[in-house]
């Protein structure tokens, strides 16, 4: 899903393999946090070392889970996403106890003061994460943005589902452009409303196996607007994190005039805002005229 066409967009190939092979380990320091890690992997090279025969098995099960998503990402059979990781950070995480003994015994430190400046460390990362998701601009809120557990206008995708309910008729469509549907609640709760129609919701995928590159996907969702009622963007770039290859959202209109904005020759009137969420009616193209 990274790749358009076999191609990273903004990467040159050989970057993006290796990104992809090398996010695991470094995954974990961002899921346990940065110090929990580093005495989680100390653990582990400490077992190793020692030849500790209880620890064999977890050793084993943590090289070859590594070994699996590496390979899995490098063929492209997943992408590099932090639930992936979450069982590697499961694994690792019973090696924390050990190498935090490891290193309060090599650095003579209490394991007291050891544990205050793992916690002291886990909230200013926890914090600086939470800062780029507010930032929302940038590589780093789209790859961390997702992991902040506040995030700006966290409850406006459910009051536009509840508008959404309230105010459109049945016979009504709303299309939800491919950053808008990546979102996690609207994901979780949209269902209904698709099920009956009032709800399409457009895909990243040409075909089960193959990412629309963005001429397509523009095609598509031109096309689609030609026979909606409503269309609803987003001005966030928290929701991509590492989905996909085209990094900001596609349905970008321009105000004219007389008020309406265009976007490849469709008109379309600002109804409401929600948070980072733009709610649009699609203006016919007789009324236009």
């Amino acid at each position: 899903m990274f790749l358009v066409d076999g191609v990273h967009p903004r990467w040159p190939f050989w970057l993006y393999q290796s990104y992809v092979v090398a996010f695991w380990p470094i995954a974990t320091f961002v899921l346990l946090t940065p110090i929990v890690a580093a005495l989680g992997w100390i653990g582990v090279f400490s077992a190793i070392r020692e030849r500790h025969q209880k620890a064999a098995a977890l050793v084993s099960g943590l090289a070859v889970i590594c070994f699996w998503l590496a390979y899995a990402a490098y063929t492209h059979a997943i992408l590099a996403q932090w639930r992936y990781a979450l069982v590697l950070a499961v694994v690792l995480a019973v090696f924390c106890a050990p190498g935090a003994r490891v290193t309060s015994t090599f650095l003579n430190v209490s394991l007291r003061s050891l544990t205050l400046v793992a916690a002291a460390v886990a909230l200013v990362g926890q914090g600086l994460i939470t800062y780029v998701a507010f930032v929302d601009s940038g590589v780093l809120t789209r790859q961390l943005g997702m992991l902040s557990p506040i995030r700006p206008d966290q409850f406006a995708s459910r009051a536009m589902l509840d508008w959404i309910e309230a105010n459109l008729t049945s016979s009504s469509t709303v299309l939800f452009t491919p950053h808008v549907r990546e979102q996690p609640y609207l994901s979780l709760y949209r269902g209904d409303l698709q099920r009956t129609g009032r709800i399409v919701s457009q895909q990243y995928f040409e075909t089960r196996n193959r990412v629309h590159s963005q001429a397509s996907l523009t095609s598509e969702l031109v096309q689609k607007l030609k026979s909606t009622n409503y269309v609803v963007t987003s001005m966030s770039l928290r929701e991509l994190g590492l989905r996909d290859a085209l990094v900001r959202e596609l349905v970008q209109p321009v105000q004219d005039s007389d008020g309406t904005y265009v976007w490849q020759g469709i008109r379309l009137r600002l109804l409401q805002r929600f948070g980072s969420n733009l709610l649009w009616e699609v203006i016919p193209a007789e009324t236009s005229n």
